[in-house]
């Protein structure tokens, strides 16, 4: 939840022209490594697949084959890539949490 908050703090929001756009910052793969969403992350999942997968936009790695990404893009991709997957598999198995 503590990632979450963060990553919405991040954001920049700009107006122009009566248009509200938003922006996110590019975030490290150490800031990646620190992301991590649970079942209270469900709600919001629309909104942190697009946030997940601007940050494949801003590194370059979205569509991209993996064996034409250098290391560092390669370790980036799998974590983003993971982070989305995990989510949708969380939100879409809800009893996944019970005990």
């Amino acid at each position: 939840m503590k990632s979450l908050v963060v990553a919405l703090l991040a954001l920049v929001v700009s107006s122009a022209n009566s248009q509200v756009m938003i922006t996110y910052p590019k975030l490290t793969y150490q800031q990646l490594m620190t992301l991590n969403y649970g079942p209270e992350s469900c709600p919001y999942i629309d909104r942190i697949v697009n946030y997940l997968e601007l940050q494949q936009i801003y590194w370059n790695v979205l569509n991209v084959p993996p064996e034409l990404l250098n290391n560092s893009d390669r370790l980036v991709n799998l974590r983003l890539r993971a982070l989305i997957w995990g989510l949708r598999v969380d939100c879409s198995n809800p009893d996944r949490y019970k005990k």
